[in-house]
């Protein structure tokens, strides 16, 4: 049977990044010009011209999944492109995204979805946010 202890019998060590917090990323939201759309005690959206919508997760007291994007957005291309940007491997769920499509998840009824990201760089988020609002080549 295998320890999950090293050589000197400790628990390994488990290395983890700061990560932006959804203040930082509020900031940097407004600072481009978006606007609030729709907010809720659990989420907030956001859109900057006829661009597509994103939410900022008011939940993320780490800064975790601190911002949900549009499924067709298109941002799970960049899954591997941007190191300190990390995308969720599967969809984020959340019934107070109303701006966002709806499917068949865990329940009775459809539910909003999104890709979750979390950045540990402002560099990374405003790379996102450069993708999202088409500045960069998709």
């Amino acid at each position: 049977m295998r320890s999950n202890k090293n050589f000197f019998g400790h628990k390994p060590f488990k290395f983890s990044q700061m990560t932006v917090r959804i203040d930082q990323i509020e900031a940097l939201l407004l600072q481009r010009g978006y606007s609030v759309i729709h907010e809720t005690s659990k989420k907030r959206g956001y859109q900057i011209g006829c661009g597509l919508p994103i939410y900022l997760n008011l939940t993320s007291s780490t800064g975790e999944t601190a911002l949900i994007a549009y499924p067709d957005s298109g941002i799970d291309s960049q899954r591997y492109k941007q190191p300190d940007m990390r995308i969720s491997e599967r969809n984020y769920h959340s019934s107070n995204m109303r701006h966002f499509p709806k499917r068949m998840h865990t329940g009775l009824n459809p539910i909003s979805f999104g890709w979750g990201l979390t950045f540990t760089s402002l560099l990374a988020a405003e790379a996102c946010l450069d993708y999202l609002e088409g500045k960069t080549t998709r």
